[in-house]
């Protein structure tokens, strides 16, 4: 199956979505002097509009596969694909889905810690969502190795889960995002979040099912965001206070705890 690149175009200055319009019709693009002709595939190809004549308008904008289009309809069409500019005098760029200036990003494509840190730089209110299928070896790499690095205690009736040496769990691309990570594995029905900083090395990480996630985005994420550095910010009080102990008293079994941590 092969990727599209952009499903929104303008037809006489209204947006409209692939779907709406005849295969064939020729559009501008949402921004910049661009024409995208609709393509509408057969079986087994995603609909897509796809670069005609001029300058592409966004070479951020990369191709899209199916889970990436299933992730960004979880969030309205007037959400999916909006022109965000910034305060620097960049370039405009188009946001896979943007509700109320907040920016969710879906990747499924290998990217260089050099490229994400420049798009956080750009969108600054942001969570990305990454394909943790992407390789073969993802998902056994995360439950193999997780099997060693994670432990969990419950402070003040929540569950905070660390991870010690996260690059041994996590892709290290995104290890040390300086926004939220939300690792989409597709065996699983929860997406497990890696949350910016650090408690003594070790990064902490929550789960969270999709239906919340989307609550999130559509309600506040800047609360939420905000929940989450005082939460950060306890838990540093905590293992200072408790000192060498702090980590001594999380779950060791790692048979069975470990597997209780992500599925519970």
């Amino acid at each position: 199956m092969g990727a599209a690149k952009y499903l929104y175009g303008l037809l006489n200055g209204r947006r409209v979505h692939v779907s709406e319009v005849a295969s064939g019709t020729v559009v501008d693009s949402l921004f910049g002097d661009a024409k995208l002709r609709a393509y509408h595939g057969e079986s087994g190809r995603i609909w897509h509009f796809k670069l005609i004549s001029g300058v592409d308008p966004d070479p951020w904008h990369e191709g899209k596969t199916q889970w990436h289009i299933d992730r960004q309809n979880l969030f309205p069409k007037e959400c999916q694909e909006v022109v965000r500019e910034d305060f620097f005098g960049d370039p405009a760029h188009i946001a896979d889905v943007c509700v109320r200036n907040f920016v969710v990003e879906f990747q499924h494509s290998y990217m260089s810690p050099e490229e994400r840190r420049e798009r956080e730089r750009f969108y600054q209110n942001m969570f990305w969502v990454v394909d943790g299928d992407r390789t073969k070896t993802g998902y056994k790499r995360f439950l193999e190795d997780g099997r060693k690095s994670v432990r969990q205690i419950t402070l003040n009736g929540v569950q905070v889960r660390f991870v010690f040496g996260p690059r041994c769990v996590f892709p290290y691309e995104w290890v040390e995002s300086t926004v939220p990570v939300f690792f989409d594995f597709r065996k699983q029905p929860v997406w497990y979040c890696l949350l910016p900083g650090r408690v003594d090395n070790a990064a902490v990480c929550l789960k969270m099912r999709r239906d919340q996630f989307v609550g999130i985005v559509n309600d506040n994420p800047f609360v939420w965001i905000q929940q989450q550095r005082k939460m950060m910010d306890g838990v540093r009080k905590w293992a200072k206070a408790e000192g060498k102990s702090a980590f001594e008293k999380m779950e060791i079994d790692v048979g069975m705890s470990y597997a209780s941590m992500w599925m519970s």
